[in-house]
């Protein structure tokens, strides 16, 4: 399944079938809401539920088996930059540019806890560890923070390189994050300290969205200069 958020509200889904190098698409659902443009999303790791942040604030949850409407999450007042589910499926953490970045409970659609990163950052991305443990957080500054998910103490930040704007992710087998900016770099960190471990730059406007391969050992970035372009990653 492919889902699509566009500027009018809706979310399309397709179902993707044929090779990888040629494959097909089949529009199975339009899912309509009333809340702004969509600007994150992200499905459960089971595949049954998809999360969609809207420019508006209100995040909204879906059943993607029919398109039914699930839930609604009020309680950002801003736009919801970045969503993400916990491996284990039962808390969305959702980043807004009101400032706050809120954990709510899947099922019961009740806040959990709600982080504030301070004026005059915002949140731009969330990004739990592939054990769950860490949640991560990156702000429109450039800070990279680290979180316990046990009890939502701080537990570092990672070093900083400045020009925020970009999403956040773990490598798959957590030991390292990565980052764009908005100084055209692509960034690693290892998690266990925090310390930088490189940077690159290759592309000509911000890099908002990065992403590792499933062996992680490919990262591919997304920039706003209209290139998708594939790093090796260094060594842990």
């Amino acid at each position: 399944m492919l889902a699509f958020g566009s500027t009018d509200g809706t979310v399309r889904l397709w179902r993707l079938s044929g090779d990888k190098q040629d494959p097909e698409g089949t529009l199975v659902h339009t899912l309509r809401g009333q809340a702004g443009k969509v600007c994150s999303l992200d499905f459960s790791p089971d595949g049954r539920t998809l999360a969609a942040g809207t420019w508006n604030g209100p995040v909204r949850l879906w059943q993607v088996a029919d398109g039914t409407l699930l839930r609604t999450l009020n309680g950002h007042t801003s736009g919801v930059v970045s969503v993400a589910f916990s491996p284990d499926g039962t808390t969305l953490a959702s980043a807004s540019l009101d400032g706050t970045t809120k954990l709510w409970d899947v099922s019961s659609a009740t806040l959990i806890h709600e982080l504030g990163v301070g004026d005059p950052s915002a949140p731009t991305g969330v990004a739990f560890s592939p054990d769950g443990s860490m949640l991560a957080i990156g702000t429109s500054v450039g800070d990279r923070q680290l979180w316990s998910v046990d009890d939502w103490h701080s537990i570092r930040d990672m070093e900083s390189t400045g020009g925020g704007m970009g999403n956040v992710v773990f490598s798959p087998d957590g030991t390292m994050l990565a980052a764009g900016n908005a100084w055209y770099e692509v960034v690693w960190w290892r998690v266990a300290d925090g310390a930088l471990l490189r940077v690159v730059k290759g592309h000509t406007d911000s890099v908002n969205s990065v992403a590792f391969s499933p062996d992680g050992n490919t990262m591919a970035s997304g920039s706003l200069d209209g290139t998708v372009r594939l790093w090796r990653v260094p060594e842990r």
